[in-house]
């Protein structure tokens, strides 16, 4: 399967990504026959395009690409009620497309150089999370106002993933020379911040299943699955090692974890999970 996988997503129990312009689809939970949905038209003269896929639910997969309405790629990118929101690298500006018309419009701009360095969108409930890394702000903006909401600002270092409940944002920043990476939990209510694990390298990702919060981590050169309680009630547990150069967790059903590993898939039975002590 040539090209570099992108967009690994759960729909409706099935694997769903890309490659290049190929929407590929594994049913079962990954265990099933590996079919080829589509294939996405060529851009405009002189532009190059690639499939990207987002997913409503369990039920609906849109593919989106670059467009002259847009002036780059989708970098981040989420559907709620038959829209897609999304950014460009760089931009300051959220995007709104209605799916079924494929109508672009402007859904909120935000702050002057926020999306400078790159900027994590997250949705829960009736409410868009916004993360901006050069900036260093969380915020929410409710769909049907766009009306930003700074939650808590002055992060050591820019945020570069987000996962929500309901009470709280979970929020990783980047390791540097200055700081170590951190997973950090924000009381919606009130933009309080605490510290949950440390010493995280390049997660770049924080999936939410259940009670648990999932990251990769660089350890001695080897790329680390850990977990940690949402409530802080545990310390990192180390889950597996030894993974592919750049998987991260994306997606988690009843019965497993999947990793983006570019360009691999690799689906981890939580029945056969050990997690130890870090």
């Amino acid at each position: 399967m040539p090209g570099s996988l992108r967009d690994l997503a759960l729909a409706n129990g099935a694997l769903v990504w890309t490659s290049g312009r190929d929407v590929w689809w594994l049913g079962d939970g990954g265990r099933g026959c590996l079919a080829k949905l589509a294939t996405l038209p060529s851009g405009p003269s002189g532009t190059r395009s690639s499939a990207r896929v987002a997913v409503a639910g369990d039920q609906l997969v849109e593919v989106t690409q670059t467009t002259r309405a847009l002036s780059e790629a989708p970098q981040t990118f989420l559907v709620h009620d038959g829209f897609l929101y999304t950014t460009v690298f760089r931009g300051d500006t959220i995007y709104k497309v209605e799916l079924a018309t494929g109508r672009l419009g402007t859904f909120a701009k935000l702050p002057a150089q926020s999306g400078r360095y790159g900027i994590s969108l997250a949705q829960h409930g009736e409410l868009l999370f916004v993360a901006s890394y050069g900036q260093r702000w969380l915020g929410e903006l409710p769909f049907a106002t766009g009306a930003l909401r700074v939650i808590a600002r002055g992060f050591a270092t820019g945020p570069t993933a987000l996962a929500v409940d309901d009470a709280h944002a979970y929020v990783y920043c980047e390791s540097s020379r200055r700081s170590s990476g951190s997973l950090q939990s924000v009381v919606l209510a009130t933009g309080k911040a605490s510290v949950l694990a440390t010493n995280l390298i390049n997660s770049d990702g924080v999936l939410l299943d259940d009670a648990w919060l999932y990251l990769r981590t660089l350890a001695r050169g080897a790329v680390q699955l850990v977990r940690v309680r949402a409530d802080g009630s545990s310390g990192v547990e180390l889950v597996e090692s030894g993974l592919p150069a750049g998987a991260r967790p994306v997606a988690a059903d009843a019965d497993a974890i999947y990793l983006d590993a570019r360009g691999q898939i690799v689906r981890l039975d939580k029945q056969q999970l050990t997690a130890r002590e870090r």
